[in-house]
């Protein structure tokens, strides 16, 4: 115990060696005594804290509290491991090694991390702890902290991206699969013995059939890199090449995108591409690729139609047609036919086209890999683009509602165009996200959405400066005014507009405009015709006052912001391009093949195949991002990524000794310089 909270790893290793049994160790009364020793760092144990507190105090970092930790900071209740005592002392090293993690204790996470099992979802999970933390320490105005645990976050995943580095180079068949596996070791429903052994890895004590059903809670490295935003994860040669297998399908790698978009739309030339077969066998040795392209041979007509529109990207051409035909019917409709009358043909269109793509968006968020719908809402609405489906989906019930209720009270018909006119610019500005699967223009898109946050911190610094000088203008234009709704128009209305050169000098002059009124009798009828009192003096000094401040300051500090954006995207193109195509692969593959207004018949199919065959193995969906295996191929993937990571070890260890080398000898060289030159020149 006093080894492990005084940090002292050396020491844990000998009393390892001399034959210590972290089963019998750790009980729940040792684990209690770890997190609550005074020897941890008391800014970390403040962090875990306000984390997740404890209702009970003799409960605190209990099971159920380090639960709470754990959950809050993964953002996901798949992650709940402490559930037992039990679970604790079947496995150890995963305890300690959490313990280690929340508290930052770096040597003993990398050690306990080694001695486990799922190595890299131990990094992943590591990272993104670590991370969580960060910036629950930063919301606690402790940067120092953040930074070093930010660091120590990163740290990790260069870890995991390393280790699947050595894998790839060793057999990219296997590392697919690793990217793929159900990582039950670090999931929330593993309770038995042998689930924490080297031979199983959760799946070994079910049977065949059970196999076949994968609980949607189970992680996985692709869900964690993309749920945590690990990018240079993410951008690794193994990951990409996987979404490009998954992207493609059952298409040969080399099929050419001109190729796919002409069968698309004319599938008489569909059997001109190649198909590949699934393929069980795995092997230590040989490139997937080749093993992939030996496999391809001429199918069926009809299953060749299934494989080819099932495809992701096949998915996504449809999608995109279908998408444009979707904005010219709506565009026209708002056009040429919206008026007072009863709804058109193209309105009803339209309308029956956005319900089923909201009804999508539903079938999205409960869909997700997290357990909870609390934790699924949450990551639907982290997501900018499906903010912009949500502010879309409101403006169009809204225009809806308008349709029917402003007929009946006799209102007037404008705010029913407005709203519908909204909805539309809505619905184009969506289309931007069919953009990200371009490499050179999906960059471009992410700069746009990254410099709307800047835009909108920009407007909260403008507001400041348009409403404090447009209180003054209207004060010196319009005295004693009366209270009224023009007031608040007026106050926005004249800086706002200066700022892109309408400067209102007629206004500030005291000049007639537009049949205003100038005796008070009439004006106080009608404020909003009063014409405005001569004070150009005043009015013109405010107004180059204002000038400076906005159209020099304010105007230079966005584009400073802009540039800064555009710059670190920019630097990172092809690593932010490749994580957001993650996102965007899923989405895809997840996408029924049906577009709308057709897919409602895909949402119906899925709820019979819910409901009629869901404890059936032969009719489970396919899941590439989430792959149940047997237990001999889960053994292999094991010993594969064990071995990976007793060499990353090794490379690791070499490297270290040869910085301790290198740093003794720039050390002992000034002494040797000095020690010559203490005698006389010969």
């Amino acid at each position: 115990m006093a080894a492990l909270e005084e940090d002292q790893l050396d020491f844990v290793k000998h009393l390892l060696f001399l034959g210590l049994d972290l089963h019998t160790f750790l009980t729940d009364d040792t684990r209690k005594e770890l997190y609550a020793s005074k020897r941890n760092e008391q800014e970390m144990t403040k962090i875990l804290n306000s984390t997740a507190s404890s209702k009970n105090h003799n409960d605190a970092f209990g099971p159920t509290h380090i639960n709470k930790i754990v959950v809050r900071l993964m953002r996901d209740e798949s992650f709940a491991w402490q559930e037992s005592d039990t679970t604790n002392k079947q496995c150890p090293d995963r305890a300690l090694f959490l313990w280690a993690i929340l508290f930052n204790r770096r040597q003993l996470a990398y050690f306990f991390w080694k001695r486990g099992k799922d190595q890299l979802g131990g990094a992943l999970c590591a990272s993104a702890l670590l991370r969580g933390l960060s910036d629950i320490a930063e919301s606690n105005e402790t940067g120092d902290l953040s930074g070093g645990l930010m660091k120590h976050a990163k740290e990790w995943e260069r870890r995991a991206y390393d280790v699947l580095s050595v894998c790839y180079s060793r057999a990219s068949n296997l590392t697919h699969r690793l990217l793929v596996r159900a990582l039950s070791h670090w999931d929330s429903g593993e309770t038995s013995q042998d689930s924490c052994t080297p031979e199983c890895t959760g799946n070994g004590s079910r049977d065949k059939s059970s196999q076949e059903e994968l609980r949607e809670g189970c992680p996985t490295l692709l869900n964690m890199a993309q749920a945590y935003e690990m990018m240079e994860f993410v951008g690794h040669q193994a990951c990409q090449t996987k979404l490009t297998a998954i992207w493609k399908s059952f298409m040969a790698p080399d099929t050419s995108l001109l190729l796919i978009l002409l069968c698309t739309f004319l599938p008489i030339f569909i059997p001109i591409i190649r198909f590949r077969k699934k393929s069980n066998k795995i092997s230590f040795e040989g490139n997937s690729r080749e093993s992939d392209i030996a496999n391809c041979c001429p199918l069926g007509f009809v299953c060749t139609l299934h494989y080819f529109y099932t495809a992701p990207i096949v998915k996504f051409f449809c999608n995109i047609a279908a998408y444009l035909v979707y904005l010219v019917i709506f565009s026209y409709f708002v056009l040429v036919q919206l008026d007072d009358g009863s709804p058109t043909m193209l309105e009803y269109i339209t309308w029956a086209w956005l319900f089923t793509m909201i009804l999508d968006e539903i079938r999205q968020m409960l869909f997700r890999h997290q357990l909870s719908f609390k934790y699924r809402l949450i990551n639907w609405l982290s997501n900018l683009w499906n903010q912009l489906d949500l502010t879309m989906y409101i403006f169009f019930f809204i225009s809806v509602a308008l349709r029917f209720l402003i007929p009946e009270i006799g209102g007037d018909f404008k705010w029913v165009r407005a709203f519908y006119s909204v909805t539309v610019v809505l619905s184009f500005l969506r289309f931007l996200h069919y953009f990200y699967a371009v490499k050179r223009v999906g960059p471009k898109v992410i700069m746009i959405q990254k410099m709307m946050i800047d835009m909108f911190l920009f407007i909260a610094i403008m507001i400041v400066f348009v409403i404090g000088f447009g209180v003054a203008y209207h004060a010196n234009m319009f005295p004693k005014a009366s209270p009224d709704f023009s007031i608040l128009v007026n106050i926005v209305y004249f800086p706002y507009f200066q700022i892109y050169g309408e400067l209102f000098l007629e206004n500030f002059r005291g000049e007639d405009v537009d049949d205003c009124l100038r005796d008070e009798a009439d004006w106080r009828l009608d404020p909003q015709r009063r014409c405005p009192t001569d004070s150009r003096y005043i009015m013109h000094l405010m107004l180059a006052v204002y000038l400076v401040l906005t159209n020099i300051l304010l105007v230079n500090l966005l584009i400073a912001m802009f540039s800064y954006t555009f710059q670190k995207v920019q630097d990172n193109s092809l690593k932010v391009w490749r994580f957001y195509r993650l996102s965007l692969v899923h989405e895809y593959f997840d996408r029924p093949a049906l577009v709308p207004p057709l897919i409602i018949l895909n949402h119906l199919f899925r709820i019979v195949r819910h409901f009629c065959c869901q404890r059936r193995a032969w009719c489970q969906k396919y899941n590439a991002f989430r792959r149940p295996y047997e237990k001999k191929v889960m053994l292999r993937l094991t010993l594969f990524e064990r071995s990976a990571v007793q060499k990353y070890d090794s490379r690791a260890s070499k490297t270290e000794q040869a910085d301790i080398q290198h740093q003794e000898t720039q050390t002992d060289r000034p002494f040797a310089t000095h020690h010559c030159s203490n005698y006389p020149a010969q």
